[in-house]
């Protein structure tokens, strides 16, 4: 649940700890397949918290404000504890990005809270699978979105504060080019998965600021009575059909809208991201990678 937005949101980085309290980190449900799981080298006290309450070990997630959920049969928990996240680290990635900038490559996880952007307009899921507008965009990552994802889609902001999009390919400033050949192996490696999978590549867009004070919409009850205001967009969406109070040449610019984010949605980078699988309460791990073996 995050409660930075003010509703049940389940998102954050995904770790793993086994029995032993060893934290690891996958970039997606299918990198398994190239053996790409690496070791948390410093987990910041994450992987003693949870054996100490889940002795098999869990899946678990964390926000960019230190909570640490967890989802189970009976629903979503939460620590109480909170775990500062500039303490984990795992070689040889740069997690805080403090040396990029817009357009560099994103060679760190590209895991966390995953939101969806198109025509101006920015939405998350509820753990209800309810979409969640943001009541407002703020102008320096509307502006980086616009320059690097015009046609939209999904862009990820890390624990870190990191915020990074996955793109068709463009050409990017020269520190890109220049970035490439300085990476590390396992850092090439994690590129080589977005190129093999979807043919997109992770760029950098810019560092969430704590003074955006983001805020989210109320999904919409459908179980409730229709209000002034919905019952205004239906009636400009069945005006396209002759029926209603407007004229029939009259077009919904919001269904339109509406209806392109669906379309959104359905783009092979989500698949990348969506990865709220089973849950994970002792499972064993797969042989873990660790950096440089």
């Amino acid at each position: 649940m995050m409660t930075i937005y003010g509703q049940d949101c389940f998102i954050g980085m995904k770790i793993k700890v086994d029995d032993r309290g060893n934290c690891s980190w996958q970039p997606n449900k299918f990198a398994g397949n190239h053996g790409a799981r690496f070791s948390l080298v410093n987990d910041g006290g994450i992987g003693k918290a949870v054996i100490s309450k889940y002795a098999k070990g869990a899946n678990v997630r964390i926000t960019r404000d230190g909570c640490l959920h967890f989802r189970t049969k009976d629903g979503i928990e939460s620590l109480k504890s909170k775990f500062n996240p500039q303490k984990i680290s795992i070689p040889p990635f740069d997690l805080v990005g403090d040396n990029l900038s817009p357009g560099m490559i994103m060679t760190g996880p590209l895991d966390g809270e995953m939101h969806h952007w198109f025509n101006g307009k920015v939405w998350t899921r509820n753990i209800h699978g309810k979409r969640c507008h943001w009541k407002q965009i703020p102008t320096e990552l509307e502006s980086a979105l616009n320059r690097f994802k015009p046609e939209g889609g999904s862009f990820v902001i890390t624990c870190w504060g990191n915020i990074a999009a996955l793109i068709q390919p463009k050409p990017l400033p020269p520190e890109a080019r220049e970035q490439w050949s300085k990476l590390a192996e396992e850092e090439k490696r994690l590129l080589q998965i977005k190129q093999k999978s979807i043919q997109m590549l992770p760029i950098f867009l810019g560092k969430f600021s704590p003074e955006w004070q983001v805020a989210l919409e109320d999904p919409v009850d459908y179980s409730k009575p229709i209000s002034d205001d919905e019952m205004a967009e239906m009636d400009n969406f069945l005006s396209q059909y002759g029926i209603g109070e407007k004229s029939s040449n009259s077009k919904s610019k919001e269904q339109e809208i509406d209806n392109s984010e669906e379309k959104s949605e359905d783009v092979p980078e989500l698949e990348e991201w969506a990865d709220e699988d089973e849950s994970f309460f002792g499972d064993g791990l797969e042989l873990l990678y660790s950096p440089g073996e």
